[in-house]
């Protein structure tokens, strides 16, 4: 029995693990579930990590195109005025290594004429807080002067301190072509001749002070709107002017011209084709010269030159007079003292008294 008992209790021993105790399993299969829940989790947690990672790496690309590779350039000031961060653009505009301007004043780069001008935007900066927009000329290290447009607002910087964040633009090719159209403008508003702008309507957009004078007109507004034509006698004569223009691109010749007081004068014009990039038509530019006035200007100037070539020659008849006259004075007063000396007789000697010598005596 005893045996019995031991190969049962054998038996039972070896058939207890293939009967699992139903509380034990129930727990191991929560923790299963726990676990898997928890690696799942964590799949995620490292698929977000991963995906944030991604993003940051395109955000530093984004801020360093846009920051670094912007085409304007960015600094950031201290209260001091001190650069404590620029982009590549700011170091390629001044010539410099980004490193080598922190810490500089940015009124090292500032032409030196200008630098008042910085500094009384920046005071009005901190002073109200509103964000200033100005230009000033700038230097590069080289030497280089270039116009730049600044635009300035205030910020605080990372320990809390007021800061100035700064954007600089290079505008020295617009400036070159506003000052070029500057140029254009004064020449056509100066020039002696009559300089008119029209549209390809050939109506005209623009007019100089010559103009006004030659036609009679006294204000701008008097002149501009009106078809070419109004100023011509002959409006066949002014469409035929036109035909030309457009057929050759260029006119020259004479007209009758009509005044704002109706009465007209002999023209000498020349006209071309305004056109744009593509060859397009865009208006019609002219100068034109009085015939009139020309000739009278020319009369008056020969009728100066005249005036002045009589004068000269009275001038040199008068001088001639003058000399003559004078040669005759000394003539007649050479005469009269010659005449004088012949009639007046040289004085008699007076007698001369002898010396004694010493020792004679005068004898009685």
């Amino acid at each position: 029995m005893g045996q019995q008992a031991a190969g049962r209790g054998r038996k039972s021993a070896v058939r207890a693990p293939t009967s699992p105790n139903p509380r034990s399993s129930g727990g191991t299969q929560r923790i299963l579930h726990e676990l898997h829940a928890h690696q799942i989790e964590l799949e995620m947690q490292h698929e977000e990590l991963r995906r944030s990672q991604a993003e940051l790496e395109v955000s530093r690309l984004l801020y360093i195109y846009l920051y670094d590779l912007a085409l304007v350039g960015y600094v950031t000031l201290s209260e001091s005025s001190l650069i404590q961060q620029a982009n590549l653009t700011v170091a390629t505009l001044l010539g410099v290594a980004r490193s080598v301007i922190v810490k500089k004043p940015l009124a090292r780069f500032i032409f030196k004429e200008d630098q008042g001008i910085f500094c009384v935007h920046r005071k009005q900066l901190f002073e109200t807080g509103v964000s200033q927009e100005f230009e000033l000329r700038m230097v590069s290290q080289a030497g280089k002067m270039f116009w730049a447009r600044m635009n300035i607002s205030a910020t605080r910087d990372p320990d809390g301190r007021p800061a100035c964040r700064v954007v600089i633009n290079d505008i020295s090719a617009p400036k070159r072509v506003e000052e070029s159209l500057q140029i254009k403008s004064l020449v056509f508003e100066a020039s002696l001749v009559a300089n008119s702008v029209a549209d390809f309507n050939g109506i005209i957009t623009e007019a100089n002070a010559a103009f006004l004078r030659i036609w009679g007109y006294s204000h701008k507004d008097d002149v501009v709107g009106k078809p070419l034509a109004h100023f011509h006698c002959d409006p066949h004569e002014a469409a035929g002017i036109l035909t030309t223009l457009d057929t050759l691109g260029e006119w020259e010749g004479e007209y009758v011209a009509k005044r704002k007081d109706a009465s007209t004068f002999l023209a000498h014009g020349l006209a071309t084709v305004l056109r744009d990039e593509n060859g397009k038509v865009m208006g019609y530019q002219s100068a034109v010269v009085s015939i009139t006035e020309r000739d009278r200007a020319a009369m008056e100037l020969r009728q100066a030159g005249e005036m002045q070539r009589d004068a000269l020659q009275e001038q040199e008849s008068l001088i001639h007079e003058i000399r003559h006259r004078e040669k005759m004075s000394l003539q007649v007063i050479s005469g009269l003292l010659r005449k004088q000396s012949e009639q007046v007789e040289p004085p008699s000697p007076k007698p001369r008294r002898r010396k004694r010598g010493p020792g004679r005596k005068t004898s009685r």
